[in-house]
């Protein structure tokens, strides 16, 4: 539901990116990005424990950056989150920011 409804928000032409990794016609992987013209912003993927064998997500984010690089784009973030598999590609920390926001009574 949550991802159906960014989708709906963000529409079909903008930097909200919805890919799969295929084998014949079976989906072993999916992934959602963002991408802006400097970078392809990692958010999520999934992947058919059925097709481990296959890595189907070390072959995800090979293709993202292959995608990355033809585009002329020299940073893939993994975003958030510290899992190994982040930094056996490389990934460097970087300090998060929080923006907190609040409007003022009477508005």
């Amino acid at each position: 539901m949550f991802f159906g409804r960014l989708f709906e928000l963000f529409g079909a032409d903008v930097a909200l990116k919805l890919a799969f990794l295929t084998v014949g016609d079976r989906r072993i992987a999916a992934g959602i990005s963002f991408e802006t013209p400097d970078a392809v912003l990692y958010y999520n993927a999934g992947v058919d424990p059925d097709a481990r064998e296959l890595s189907p997500g070390v072959l995800m984010v090979e293709r993202y950056v292959r995608r990355a690089l033809e585009r002329g784009i020299r940073t893939l973030d993994f975003l958030r989150g510290d899992e190994p598999y982040k930094y056996e590609w490389g990934a460097v920390d970087h300090p998060i920011q929080r923006l907190l926001v609040r409007r003022t009574e009477g508005r």
